[in-house]
């Protein structure tokens, strides 16, 4: 039963790892949360990485809980692991401040006091699990292979997550969803700072997202541009969707010509950073919105060639946003099923 209990804890700590890995930029905007409410706002600027660490580390564990290496070890990590977030939680329960516990990242959603329970829980199935330490026993020769193939996994997961956008999309902006609505999810206005979301609602466009003007470099500020020209001339309506003011705007894009400069300026929209980050998880990706709904997004070292966007114009936007999306799901679920069946099985 010990093993059993063990088991049940490290299944817990692998797929929380796993489900924050999915989506790194996801859980950076909740480590921020996190360190504004305790106060240390200032380390913000380290919350994707902290993040992506802690993510990668609840995995580790998770994994090496299911294959039993190193028992006593890992029991100690993970039970010391499980005070720490039983004590933040509390301190969430008692405050209950307007945050995601981001326990599971985007994909499952608790509620303060529903996470405080998960951690009680899982408190008391460690100490049926590890208590006494002398007791735990050994793992066997071939579980060592199996950690190894797990920490494959949960390391091809997290750079998977972080060069890419999510493979499976659960925010409140993921394809299927109107963003462009009667209370729209995203609020944008021209250089005039006129609010002109109505513009989307009845056409296919295709939008290049940028949440981070400054940490575009000229070269990709002419590569959108490029973009901007070739979504035109295919059919679609361009837009820049841009987190930034139309001076700065203005000035980051001084080092391109005249020519380059104007068609980024003349169709920019500009929108809050947290929504464009919920909108596309990539710095100059691209999200095409077909009537106001998302239907599909790419990351920015993903955008498709002219032949590619062609073939998205022809193709239906229902039955591509549905491909596209039942395809993200069904990888990341076919990967945790896999993953969890090779670390409980081999």
């Amino acid at each position: 039963m010990k093993r059993l209990f063990a088991v049940i804890v490290g299944v817990v700590f692998f797929l929380s790892g796993m489900m924050k890995l999915v989506d790194p930029v996801g859980t950076s905007l909740i480590m921020d949360e996190y360190f504004k409410f305790f106060h240390i706002g200032f380390m913000g600027g380290c919350a994707k990485m902290l993040g992506v660490a802690l993510a990668s580390l609840e995995a580790l564990v998770g994994v090496a809980l299911i294959t039993g290496v190193w028992r006593k070890v890992v029991a100690i990590i993970a039970s010391a692991m499980t005070v720490f977030f039983t004590i933040v939680t509390i301190c969430l329960a008692v405050k209950n401040p307007p945050m995601e516990c981001g326990c599971f990242g985007e994909v499952i959603h608790l509620t303060h006091f529903q996470t405080l329970l998960k951690n009680i829980v899982l408190l008391v199935l460690c100490a049926l699990a590890f208590l006494p330490l002398s007791k735990l026993g050994k793992a066997k020769p071939r579980k060592y292979v199996t950690f190894a193939l797990g920490v494959l996994a949960v390391i091809g997961f997290a750079v998977r997550g972080v060069i890419g956008i999510p493979m499976a999309d659960f925010t409140e902006m993921k394809p299927g969803t109107e963003v462009f609505g009667d209370v729209p999810l995203v609020s944008v206005s021209d250089v005039e700072g006129d609010y002109c979301e109505y513009m989307f609602e009845d056409t296919n466009t295709m939008a290049i997202v940028v949440n981070d003007a400054d940490a575009m470099t000229t070269e990709d500020w002419q590569r959108a541009s490029e973009a901007i020209e070739a979504v035109w001339n295919i059919g679609f309506t361009p837009a820049l969707f841009v987190a930034s003011t139309p001076e700065d705007l203005e000035a980051a894009l001084s080092g391109l010509d005249y020519h380059a400069a104007m068609q980024l300026y003349d169709r920019a929209y500009f929108a809050d950073r947290r929504k464009l980050l919920t909108l596309n998880r990539s710095n100059g990706g691209l999200v095409y919105l077909s009537d106001g709904t998302v239907i599909r997004k790419w990351h920015a070292s993903k955008i498709p060639d002219t032949e590619g966007l062609q073939e998205v114009y022809d193709a239906v936007p229902l039955e591509q946003m549905v491909e596209y999306a039942s395809a993200g799901k069904l990888k990341f679920r076919g990967t945790l099923a896999l993953s969890l069946a090779v670390l409980l099985l081999i």
